[in-house]
């Protein structure tokens, strides 16, 4: 769903450079210059300094020798994580909540996280001189336009947008995995309450409780010290089951002068589009593992895809792909065609400018309060708007009262026990 959603957000590059060129700002301007100064001051860099790699001050203008050096080594230090050693020694997660900066400083000295800062600053280095140079003489929004009148400034536009949304992407946005009632709580449309509360004043106070002082895994261990993210939800993405509509999804608008924000104003679950239906699941266990063997040994016995945190998102999905690139297939066999209805629900006002970092601070479409009181609203308006007029349908009664506890138990949310296997051992 992520085309879609970043369609949504408007944080897509082609819109996002549409929007620029049409409406260019000093703000944007600003934007890009600060969003790379401190992805730079962010990186742990000690060790490229010792090693020659940099100067102990960074000019503004670095030259191609420089940048050059600079991902030579990282892929270096790429191939040295990739050879078996390595990998047993990398396994090792971080506690986040416990790791001192003397841990994470030792963290990013790993093969992996040299390698990643390495290559990461090349890039830095190399869009930073570009915006340098474009914006030589200019001030306000005449830096913009001027980094936008050529191809290249405009691809260094697009690199500056790919690093803010990596910032807030894994602390700003969740996707909803799974969201239903059980019976017979689905006769009673219970998969509207649930989703309609996972949006709720609560759910984002909560989540700000539990990931607001937690350490980021990745920025730590890039920068070799504590580095503590925002943890202020603003969007909520989730796909049907099928790709049909409607589904539980639709009509959930939520007014939000029930939760303390203005008449009118509504949190809805909006369709956004279908996603392509891409996936693993058709390739049987046996083969995943052939083609993992397969491309093992073209590597000898290196692996791109280790299962390490740091290395990528999803690595099954990463494996596979290559594996079908290597063996001369089509990455289009990742295509199972099932698709799926995706919906966002942005919770904000300012929703692609907060999770850019244009803006500071979010804009929620209700105000905070008592949460508790806010999902009791929320589970009110969910009886009136649904409930209330399905007790009042003689089929939904009956097809309730089929749902029995006792004996022979006829409960549609039961969990059915697999027969009993004689030849397992009894733990007694």
């Amino acid at each position: 769903m992520h085309p879609a959603r970043d369609a949504y957000i408007g944080w897509s590059p082609t819109e996002f450079l549409e929007k620029c060129a049409l409406n260019p700002r000093s703000e944007i301007a600003d934007w890009v210059a600060n969003t790379i100064e401190h992805a730079i001051e962010e990186l742990y860099k000690l060790d490229f300094i010792q090693l020659d790699l940099l100067p102990a001050r960074i000019p503004k203008n670095a030259n191609d020798d420089m940048i050059s050096a600079l991902r030579t080594q990282g892929l270096k230090w790429k191939a040295q994580h990739m050879s078996p050693s390595a990998i047993r020694n990398q396994k090792a997660r971080l506690d986040a909540r416990t790791a001192s900066d003397e841990d994470w400083e030792v963290e990013a000295q790993k093969a992996l996280f040299k390698s990643k800062r390495a290559i990461e600053l090349a890039n830095l280095l190399e869009v930073r001189t570009a915006v340098f140079e474009a914006y030589a003489g200019k001030r306000g929004k005449n830096r913009l336009v001027s980094l936008m009148a050529t191809a290249g400034g405009r691809n260094t536009l697009q690199k500056v947008l790919r690093m803010a949304r990596a910032d807030s992407i894994g602390t700003a946005i969740v996707d909803l995995m799974v969201c239903g009632a059980v019976a017979p709580y689905n006769e009673l449309l219970g998969g509207k309450l649930v989703a309609a509360l996972a949006v709720s004043p609560e759910v984002i106070e909560q989540y700000k409780r539990r990931y607001g002082s937690a350490a980021s895994l990745i920025a730590s261990s890039m920068s070799g010290r504590r580095i503590v993210r925002r943890a202020d939800l603003v969007f909520v993405g989730t796909t049907s089951i099928y790709g049909t509509r409607p589904s539980q999804y639709d009509r959930i608008s939520i007014p939000c002068q029930l939760i303390g924000g203005k008449v009118g104003e509504v949190l809805r679950y909006k369709y956004l589009a279908n996603t392509k239906g891409m996936g693993s699941f058709q390739f049987g266990s046996s083969t995943k593992q052939a083609i993992e063997k397969y491309v093992e040994a073209q590597e000898n016995g290196k692996r791109r895809v280790n299962n390490v945190f740091g290395e990528g998102a999803n690595p099954k999905i990463r494996a596979l792909r290559e594996g079908l690139v290597k063996l001369g297939f089509s990455e289009e066999l990742m295509t199972h065609g099932l698709q799926k209805c995706a919906y966002g629900v942005s919770l904000v006002s300012n929703l692609r400018d907060y999770l850019l970092g244009i803006a500071k601070r979010p804009k929620y479409v209700f105000k905070s309060g008592d949460a508790i009181k806010a999902s009791r609203a929320i589970a009110s308006w969910w009886m009136s708007r649904w409930v209330r007029a399905r007790l009042e349908r003689v089929d939904v009664i009956e097809k309730i009262e089929q749902h029995s506890l006792i004996k022979p138990v006829r409960h549609g949310a039961r969990v059915v026990l697999p027969e009993a296997d004689v030849t397992q051992m009894s733990l007694i």
